[in-house]
């Protein structure tokens, strides 16, 4: 008899697959610039508010079968790591859980939701342009490449449009960001938030555009 449909884990922990995944971890490091640890905390939480400590544990599984472990306790929050890790931690937890970008998006809502410091600061600010000023300014606080701006801000029309320039990790990555900004807009305005990616690197374009409407 047949053993039946081959699992999605199955795949993906075939020796193909981990030396296909291994590659790619190994491109992700090549890769110039640094993260801040904060950053690659947040995404650890997510998969702990979402997953639990099981699941935390499980990602650090896969970040060692990937050849680059970089266990939850061991990252500082304000030293900085290679760029690479914001990819491989992606590959780890879409290997260990099958993420979507849908859940990539909503890891991205999720961490300024959960930065005490952020809610604080933005409460201060009396204008929009301000607020997204400073949100702006945040970006070099956490990466030593590309930048963010924001090309358009329109109070009247109830419009936002950020830009992301020299910043390539994977797609995921994509949908991380684009969650960040969606949910540091709804705490600036107030309002729910819509959100989508009008130019994107990893579909030709020169840059990441990603408009925000309420």
């Amino acid at each position: 008899m047949g053993r039946g449909k081959v699992t999605v884990l199955e795949i993906m922990n075939n020796p193909q697959a981990i030396k296909e995944d291994r590659e790619k971890a190994i491109a992700f490091m090549e890769m110039k610039g640094d993260i801040r640890g904060l950053s690659l905390i947040a995404d650890y939480e997510y998969v702990r508010h979402k997953l639990g400590e099981e699941g935390v544990r499980k990602v650090e599984k896969e970040m060692a079968l990937l050849g680059h472990p970089l266990p939850l306790k061991e990252i500082k929050q304000m030293e900085f790591y290679s760029i690479g890790y914001a990819g491989v931690i992606e590959l780890a937890i879409e290997r260990a859980h099958s993420f979507t970008m849908e859940d990539y998006y909503e890891m991205g809502r999720y961490a300024p939701k959960s930065s005490v410091i952020l809610k604080v600061m933005l409460k201060y600010f009396a204008s929009l342009d301000s607020a997204i000023v400073q949100a702006t300014n945040i970006w070099r606080k956490y990466y030593t490449v590309g930048t963010l701006e924001a090309t358009e801000v329109n109070e009247k029309e109830r419009r936002v449009i950020f830009r992301i320039s020299g910043y390539e990790i994977a797609p995921s990555t994509c949908h991380v960001i684009r969650g960040y900004l969606t949910q540091v807009t709804q705490m600036i305005t107030g309002e729910q938030v819509a959100s989508e990616e009008r130019s994107c690197t990893f579909r030709g374009d020169p840059y990441h555009e990603i408009v925000l409407t309420w």
